[in-house]
């Protein structure tokens, strides 16, 4: 199920903070994958700044939701059915050559299969 269908929050600092924490990522985690500072997330977090158009666009790739859930609470049309560990997986491979991604699923597969023997 879409994070931004499970999550709630009243304000954009809410949403935020759920989002990080549903993912288990600290704000150190998400200024490595966003570029957004640890300290400007930090204030969008205690609701003392809201994210302009580039940070907002970096964290709903981030955490795979739509701005409009970010900025209202409002959740996506789509019926997009990732789990969040699909999605924590997905980050994980950002920025990773396609050699190294390669590699990756080659592993990811092998584990797969050895789940399935058990």
């Amino acid at each position: 199920m879409a994070l931004d269908k499970v999550l709630t929050g009243d304000t954009i600092g809410e949403r935020l903070i759920n989002a990080r924490e549903e993912w288990g990522y600290t704000q150190q985690d998400v200024e490595n994958g966003t570029g957004v500072k640890r300290s400007t997330l930090s204030n969008y977090e205690a609701n003392r700044s809201v994210p302009r158009a580039k940070q907002l666009n970096e964290l709903c790739k981030f955490y795979v939701v739509s701005p409009e859930w970010i900025l209202y609470g409002t959740p996506q049309e789509d019926d997009s059915e990732l789990s969040p560990q699909t999605i924590r997986l997905m980050n994980a491979v950002k920025g990773m050559s396609e050699r190294t991604i390669e590699v990756v699923a080659i592993v990811a597969e092998s584990l797969k299969d050895l789940d399935k023997q058990e």
